[in-house]
């Protein structure tokens, strides 16, 4: 990504801050407040984000031939490394933690370049014959794995399961056990039966956990764009929430994705551990067995990195700061979220109701405005069901586009409470759940802060932000199918997201 599109993600939602000033003015000029609302009624805001694969690149790579590999190198005078990582601070590895941390004293090393999309890693030759190795450096937890290992029965995979132990990655057997960092600040690995090959290990990243770096190389290598969306509205997600594919779905909840509510990786009062990123290892992604319920799916993720920050950081992020125009008596906006794939599902699970309603109307809590919002900002829930209902639209498409079109008509169609087609956000069907509906907000509260009544506020004004890394769109035809082309000399000019 260039430094402009970057600089476009902040230009973009920024607006949020331009945009009250503005619309506050207009509300109270053209409408009138109801009575059951007593204040000035808050505009809505729908945000839109892609988050398929390509939101997971490198948001500093630029791939301008398209070959899958980036044009541009580590360049601090010409671009802008803004990230979790603060930008002229020294970092140094904790090996008790686990985690980068800043420092005052030390050199930093020079950043090392790379060509390539997602974070690489550091590669180790060990020779066969032993059953105890020591590695270079210390080991990011869940990362290491070893190809065409042999153990005397074929040349087989392992992977470091997360939990200290080595398996296989074909019957998933334990084969050995793992030492993130030892007292020496190194990692161990310790096998069972001596390997009788030579093996390779791959593990962590290419960045020396022995050395000292500047923050602005570590966003270089470490910051996805999904991490820049996260960085600018919710501040980073916090180390326990789940950011791969198929996380540990229990934890995608707001005690543990938003900051504010987050203990389990605060670190004193006025720091907490973020984490970038989680990647898929393709190579390794059919070797892990996940259920839930009767399905099963095989999956290994590749841990993003964690990095421990000031709170007082991750409060700038913009959602915070909207929630607090409340207390200066500024109508605050009513937020909501979908985002969208490729193809299939459309639009994801994690999808959140104008005015932070998930499910019912009680998901939103006054006392912490836009919770679920910055929960599904910052985990992944979208593959929980994988299978989406018989009446969503869907489609194969995972070679190319995604599918900003779809997703912007779902949400016309949200806001005309009309049935969605791609797995949008329902609308309103009775008396019980007009908190599907974005011209009904809160108006009455029980003690916990949580929403037990709503109201018509009909002169609420809708806004949709869209939040894209730019790449061509996927179209539909006149019944709603999804087709890999959306010119108007094909015909499909009103299915097209302009």
């Amino acid at each position: 990504m260039k430094a402009g599109r970057v600089k476009g993600f902040i230009s973009l939602l920024s607006f949020f801050l331009l945009f009250l000033s503005i619309s506050k003015a207009e509300m109270s000029n053209y409408c009138a407040v109801p009575p059951t609302i007593g204040y000035s009624v808050s505009p809505n805001i729908m945000l839109v984000l892609q988050d398929d694969g390509r939101m997971r690149w490198r948001a500093y790579c630029r791939d301008d031939d398209g070959d899958g590999y980036c044009d541009n190198t580590y360049n601090p005078t010409v671009e802008d490394y803004d990230g979790y990582f603060e930008k002229g601070a020294l970092y140094r590895w904790n090996t008790t933690g686990f985690y980068w941390e800043k420092t005052t004293s030390g050199t930093p090393a020079t950043c090392p370049d790379t060509n390539e999309k997602y974070p690489i890693e550091y590669k180790e030759n060990k020779a066969y014959g032993k059953t105890y190795y020591e590695l270079e450096y210390s080991v990011l937890r869940g990362s290491l794995k070893i190809y065409n290992i042999d153990f005397g029965s074929g040349n087989i995979t392992v992977y470091d399961d997360g939990t200290g132990y080595l398996r296989r990655s074909d019957t998933h057997s334990i084969v050995g056990e793992i030492v993130y960092s030892n007292s020496s600040g190194v990692g161990e690995i310790n096998f069972y039966t001596a390997p009788s090959s030579n093996f390779e290990v791959y593990y962590g990243y290419n960045l020396n956990t022995k050395l000292i770096y500047k923050g602005e190389c570590l966003n270089y290598h470490f910051m996805t764009r999904i991490d820049i969306v996260r960085y600018i509205l919710t501040g980073g997600s916090p180390r326990s929430c789940p950011t791969s594919y198929i996380g540990l779905i229990v934890n995608a909840t707001p005690s543990i994705c938003d900051p504010r509510q987050n203990t389990v990786d605060k670190v004193g009062s006025d720091e907490i551990i973020l984490r970038t990123q989680d990647f898929e290892d393709w190579d390794l992604r059919w070797s892990k067995s996940i259920c839930w319920d009767t399905t099963c799916i095989k999956n290994y993720t590749f841990p993003g990195i964690p990095v421990k920050v000031e709170l007082s950081r991750v409060f700038n992020g913009i959602l915070y700061k909207q929630a607090e125009l409340k207390n200066i008596g500024k109508a605050k906006p009513r937020i909501g979220l979908i985002t969208y794939d490729t193809a299939w599902p459309v639009i994801h699970d994690n999808k959140v109701y104008i005015g932070d309603f998930r499910t019912s109307i009680t998901d939103y809590n006054k006392n912490y405005e836009y919770q679920h919002v910055i929960t599904s900002i910052n985990a992944n829930r979208d593959l929980l069901p994988w299978i989406p209902t018989s009446t969503c639209k869907t489609a194969g498409i995972w070679d190319a586009g995604n599918s900003m079109a779809p997703a912007l008509w779902d949400v016309y169609r949200y806001f005309s409470q009309e049935t969605p087609l791609y797995c949008g956000l329902d609308p309103s069907t009775s008396s019980d759940d007009k908190w599907k509906n974005p011209l009904y907000q809160c108006i009455n509260f029980d003690n916990n802060g949580n929403c037990i009544e709503v109201a018509p506020a009909p002169c609420s004004k809708n806004f949709v932000i869209l939040i894209t890394e730019g790449m061509w769109n996927i179209g539909s035809d006149s019944d709603g199918n999804l087709i890999k082309t959306c010119k108007i000399t094909d015909g499909f000019e009103e299915h097209a997201s302009d």
